[in-house]
């Protein structure tokens, strides 16, 4: 062994500087893809605060390389975007009404749910637009029905009548509607080309991209719901005692609501007004004491109630329907298989993303490790290297086998091929914490034992220096707690309640470990210079394994990707429902089921 002269310090820095560029080189477009693929996720996984918009970026993706009328026909009935191009096109089309029923219908939507769109009408009254519609599209409810929806916002306040004409006009329609030949949107079909138009679903973020479009698609569907005008209808008959009319409006009201719900018409938003229009009538109707009308509206109410409840928040996973319209007596609409590959997606998403960032951590540390290799007095640093070559194959193989391959094997095993890795549950299921946490804690061991493992070599073959560190044990149980953390924080699935307090106060464990590493980087970097040669030492031969590490993960990325994206190919309920209607597959699925349910139950 000998004193080995040490490299002039400004060769030294140029290296480092080498380095660390070639490692921003390497990362950072890896981290702004990785960015810019959180930001397509995020309507969907809410990463971000609510009050980010994604908009302008999402539209720029979805109509890149269509021209300008391809464009048009794309964003005409989106909710969000393409502001400029809607006001352009509904002055256009207010001028010269079109001859294209779908057309005619979005024109309709938009500009009724635009802030601007009763300026864009340009005068046209709704008799005038109605009668465009009744020549267009003959014996189609449909149109009657909107447009009695429509004139019942300018006739009632509240339940009182303020426009006799327009109320006139749109009870009329009411009627007329319930006995047209048919009753159908245009929209759903529109809907279906302009997805052929969007890119296909190959990953999970082109997938969020089409879903994200339709869920912004106008639907006249949800928009159609004379609730007012319903009951307004009743409160007036009743005070006027005309007990056949009456019983008339009923059935209007029952006929054209079991249509609507044959049709498609009624969707999860619309559910609920069922429930709240047969719960007057059958108020009304015993009232009045006809029994009959009121035994009718009376199972109504109950079939709504004992099935559906009120949409609220669902847990954002693609592969789950994006609202909770149903109680827990309703089966899910797919079966486990069908369910699993869009979580498996998720979680190859996920483990790639936790690849990235764990890689990066790893790259901060070799830093770490060279700056203090490189900062030290020149006769440390000579030294350092005149004892490197103390070290064997087998320590470096110890390194290896201790520090990346036994904590990468730990990870996958628990993670993959337990329960404990909590994979049979959607990735936002307990807001991803227990797959953070198992992905923090698979660091925190690997680091732990990467650190303990340098240490015990160094020790081993430089020992006869006084470099046996004190309390080599204490590092060991540190890599334990880390290794017993990642599985037992999968136990959060075993707990009937208090999940949300075990993943909270569970994951603080993760610090003892944590805690423990801040204490040995704070020792080797702040400690006196006369005992800093084991530090030296031990980065000299971290920054190798940690450079190794990082690597290693920034490898698997692809690997990931390929299997996202073969998940994502063989998921058939996580894309959007077939049928256009602004649906994905599983809510289309369950508001089929509640309408047959709601159709059985009634008859």
């Amino acid at each position: 062994m000998e004193w080995k002269s040490a490299p002039p310090a400004w060769r030294t820095a140029l290296g480092f500087a080498a380095a660390l560029a070639l490692l921003g080189a390497i990362l950072s477009p890896l981290l702004r893809a990785a960015w810019q693929e959180m930001k397509e996720l995020n309507p969907l996984y809410g990463f971000f605060s609510p009050h980010y918009s994604h908009l302008e970026s999402w539209e720029q993706r979805i109509t890149a390389g269509l021209d300008a009328d391809q464009r048009l026909f794309l964003l005409a009935n989106t909710n969000g975007a393409g502001h400029e191009l809607q006001a352009a096109w509904l002055k256009a089309a207010a001028k010269r009404l079109t001859e294209d029923p779908g057309e005619f219908e979005e024109f309709l939507t938009t500009a009724w749910t635009s802030h601007s769109g009763g300026n864009l009408l340009h005068g046209r009254t709704n008799s005038e637009l109605l009668e465009h519609a009744r020549r267009i599209d003959p014996e189609n409810g449909f149109w009657e029905l909107a447009f009695a929806e429509r004139k019942s916002r300018d006739s009632l306040s509240g339940f009182n009548v303020v426009n006799r004409p327009d109320y006139e006009s749109a009870w009329i329609g009411i009627e007329k509607a319930a006995a047209s030949p048919r009753i159908k949107s245009h929209i759903p079909g529109r809907t279906l080309r302009r997805l052929e138009m969007l890119a296909p679903a190959t990953d999970l973020a082109s997938m969020v991209s089409r879903k994200e479009f339709v869920t912004r698609q106008r639907s006249s569907a949800l928009e159609i719901d004379p609730l007012r005008l319903w009951v307004g209808r009743v409160i007036e008959l009743e005070s006027d005692g005309d007990r056949e009319r009456l019983a008339q409006w009923f059935a209007a009201w029952e006929n054209l609501t079991r249509r609507r719900l044959e049709s498609g018409l009624i969707q999860p938003g619309g559910f609920n007004q069922i429930s709240a229009v047969a719960q007057r009538f059958s108020h009304l109707a015993t009232s009045l004491g006809m029994t009959e009308e009121a035994a009718r509206m009376d199972r109504w109410e109950k079939a709504v109630t004992m099935i559906v409840t009120r949409p609220v928040a669902g847990s954002g996973g693609p592969r789950r329907h994006a609202s909770i319209i149903a109680l827990g007596s309703i089966n899910l609409p797919a079966s486990d298989a069908e369910l699993e590959p869009g979580r498996r997606a998720e979680f190859a998403v996920a483990d790639r993303f936790f690849a990235l960032a764990v890689a990066f951590l790893f790259t901060l540390l070799a830093l770490f490790a060279a700056l203090e290799s490189w900062r030290r007095p020149l006769e440390i640093r000579g030294l350092a290297g005149g004892l490197f070559p103390l070290l064997r194959p087998v320590d470096f193989a110890w390194l290896a086998g201790l520090g990346l391959a036994l904590p990468f094997a730990w990870h996958v095993f628990i993670v993959r091929f337990t329960p404990l890795g909590c994979r049979e549950f959607a990735l936002t299921e307990w807001d991803m914490i227990p797959s953070l946490a198992q992905a923090g804690g698979s660091f925190l061991f690997a680091t732990c034992l990467l650190v303990q493992t340098a240490r015990w070599r160094i020790a081993r073959r430089a020992g006869f220096l006084a470099l046996r560190p004190p309390g080599l044990g204490t590092g060991w149980l540190m890599a334990f707690v880390a290794a017993l953390f990642v599985a037992v924080i999968g136990g959060v699935r075993e707990l009937p309640k208090w999940q949300e307090e075990f993943l909270v106060y569970g994951s603080a464990v993760a610090g003892i470990p944590l805690l423990w590493l801040l204490w040995r980087g704070g020792a080797s970097a702040f400690g006196p210079r006369a005992a800093s040669l084991g530090g030296v030492l031990t980065c000299r031969l971290l920054f190798r394994f940690f450079l190794l590490a990082a690597a290693g993960l920034l490898a698997l990325m692809p690997l990931l990707k390929i299997e996202e994206c073969r998940w994502v190919a063989r998921d058939t309920v996580g894309g959007t429902d077939p049928a256009g209607s602004g649906l994905g597959v599983l809510e289309a699925r369950l508001s089929s089921d509640i309408r047959q349910q709601l159709l059985e139950a009634v008859k």
